[in-house]
């Protein structure tokens, strides 16, 4: 698929069988969400010249207009708030260790749902809502509506990244 400035963009389509997996799904502490590892190699020749690792979680999900949100066959009201990526004293370099705090007081005072603004968030605080068991909604913002191959983009983002949301929802 063609990305912006002609940019390749390959996906490979993969599937793997999980069929005794448990599901991830919001807690309270300190009970904690159920969560697995993909080791994915590169190999040249044999030899390993690349490891990444990705943590997620199995779940199923499904809206209704009727009824709302469900996670795993269980209706979830989705308790949160919208927070920019920024924090009192340090601006928007917010250090992982803040991240994890943040979503723990949301938590504390009985929230389960994270909504991002504006801007990509930093790995460390989808990694503490998944851990923590946390629900995110990352938002896709865009502000050049003029930009005629709009649609064209924003179809190659959601395509390539709403797989990913739905590991990290």
């Amino acid at each position: 698929m063609a990305g912006r400035g002609g940019v390749s963009v390959w996906a490979p389509a993969t599937a793997v069988a999980m069929p005794q997996a448990r599901l991830w799904h919001t807690v309270s502490p300190p009970l904690k969400p159920a969560l697995y590892t993909l080791v994915t190699e590169l190999t040249v020749g044999g030899r390993v010249v690349d490891t990444v690792r990705v943590t997620f979680g199995v779940r199923a999900t499904y809206w209704s207009a009727a009824t709302g949100f469900w996670l795993n066959g269980v209706h979830t009201k989705i308790l949160g708030n919208a927070n920019h990526q920024d924090f009192a004293a340090v601006g928007v370099a917010v250090p992982d260790h803040l991240q994890w705090y943040r979503v723990w007081k949301q938590q504390d005072f009985g929230g389960n749902g994270w909504r991002t603004a504006h801007n990509p968030p930093t790995p460390a605080l989808l990694d503490a809502c998944d851990e923590l068991g946390f629900l995110v909604w990352d938002e896709v913002r865009r502000f050049d509506f003029a930009d005629f191959k709009y649609s064209s983009d924003l179809y190659c983002h959601c395509h390539l990244t709403v797989p990913a949301l739905a590991m990290t929802c």
